[in-house]
């Protein structure tokens, strides 16, 4: 009887350290499945902080070239503006010079 205890005993010891082996490789692979996870979500937060750096320059240019455009705009307007009244100014004086030949005409007329 106590050799069968001590043979179950073995045997229960044996399926114990298959048992704990058993986990051990378990444990093992799940760290190996996290770590590879873990890779992979770095991998993609850094693929992610690239596309918003490539985006946040992106938008720097474009506001630059909204600023070129504006400023453009803006001197085109000025220019327009003072052509406008360099035009309205010309009309003035040649109205002017007009009425003071038909006064003139007027005046010999009278004469």
């Amino acid at each position: 009887e106590m050799e069968d205890l001590k043979q179950r005993l073995g045997e229960r010891e044996r399926e114990m350290d298959e048992e704990r082996e058993e986990m051990r490789e378990r444990e093992i692979r799940e760290k190996e499945e996290m770590k590879r996870e873990i890779d992979e979500l770095n991998k993609e937060y850094k693929e992610r902080e690239r596309e918003i750096e490539n985006l946040k320059q992106k938008n720097k240019e474009r506001e630059r070239e909204i600023a070129e455009l504006t400023q453009q705009f803006e001197k085109r307007e000025r220019e327009r503006e003072e052509e406008q009244r360099k035009a309205e100014e010309r009309r003035r004086e040649i109205e002017e010079q007009f009425k003071k030949r038909d006064d003139e005409m007027e005046r010999e007329r009278e004469e």
